[in-house]
């Protein structure tokens, strides 16, 4: 009788494989570092560090006041204040108010008592600053948005498209006037998120707005008054922006030149107008001091320009 038998082979059982002994003078080729948006660098990897910053406090400057670039070098400048010679009238004479003005404003009469006589600066019935009933707020929101719009649409001279209702459901192109806002009450303004806001009268509605298909740059905030010329298909009243109007062209000079010529000679003594801007904020990281305002206000008395 055979008996069958399977040979024994002569390698080594697993326990007794070793690896080969690498050359200890060979280096390992680096391993790629793969990262992913969002993932913070761990400990380990190393940037380059930033340079130093140069940046010194408002208070520790050493150039204040000096200019920095002159735009149309070419134009006249208007003389120093003291060299302007004898002027018989100012055309505007602007007085800062006094504490007696301050405190008249600011009072509890000044605002819905029984004696008041003063008026809240530069409005025409008495409010306290900021506490304007949100009623009238509304009203006055969608005032000037009546206005704006009417404006645009007398300046809009495309054929074929006619002024159209927001919210109003149309797939022929017409011309939609509102005011931009978000789509949430916080957040960025993004194409995804932007919406057109219409007027009281038609309605107030708020509808999404698609800026896909809109050719050219354009600049858009919240608040700000535009029109659109585009279609509404959805039930929704999404509009599909075509084209942006950005505002209606600011009316022609209403004053006639013989008028400016005559100020120019009168009024300004023959000299340019002197008109400073300036932007805030007015106060630095490290204190509230309104440093820069001081220095700005300390400017302006100094110089004496004709607006601010």
């Amino acid at each position: 009788m055979d008996v069958g038998f399977t040979p024994v082979s002569d390698a080594p059982p697993p326990s007794t494989l070793k690896r080969p002994l690498e050359n200890p003078t060979v280096t390992p080729a680096p391993r790629k570092k793969v990262s992913f948006a969002g993932e913070t660098p761990t400990a380990t990897e190393t940037s380059p560090k930033p340079p130093p910053s140069t940046a010194t406090k408002y208070k520790d400057r050493t150039n204040g006041g000096a200019t920095v670039d002159v735009a149309n070098k070419h134009l006249q400048r208007r003389a120093a204040w003291g060299d302007l010679g004898s002027v018989s009238q100012r055309a505007v004479v602007v007085a800062a108010p006094t504490e007696k003005d301050v405190d008249a404003w600011t009072s509890s009469k000044a605002y819905g008592g029984t004696e008041s006589t003063q008026l809240a600066v530069g409005t025409a019935t008495r409010y306290r600053h900021m506490f304007t009933p949100p009623g009238e707020r509304c009203a006055a929101l969608d005032a000037s948005l009546v206005e704006a719009a009417q404006k645009i649409r007398e300046n809009f001279s495309e054929k074929d498209v006619e002024p159209c209702a927001i919210g109003t459901a149309t797939q022929t192109p017409a011309l939609f006037c509102g005011r931009v806002c978000l789509d949430a009450l916080d957040g960025r303004l993004n194409k995804s998120s932007v919406c057109l806001e219409g007027e009281r009268s038609e309605g107030g509605f708020r509808v999404p707005l698609d800026l896909t298909a809109v050719e050219g740059s354009y600049a858009l905030f919240p608040g700000q008054v535009v029109g659109v010329v585009g279609s509404a298909p959805g039930e929704d009243g999404t509009i599909l922006a075509r084209s942006i109007i950005l505002g209606s062209p600011a009316p022609p000079a209403s004053t006639p030149a013989k008028q400016m010529q005559e100020f120019h000679t009168k009024q300004q003594n023959n000299q340019p107008l002197s008109i400073w801007a300036a932007s805030g904020p007015y106060t630095t990281s490290d204190d509230l001091d309104y440093s820069p305002l001081k220095d700005l206000l300390a400017a302006c008395r100094a110089a004496k320009p004709d607006a601010v």
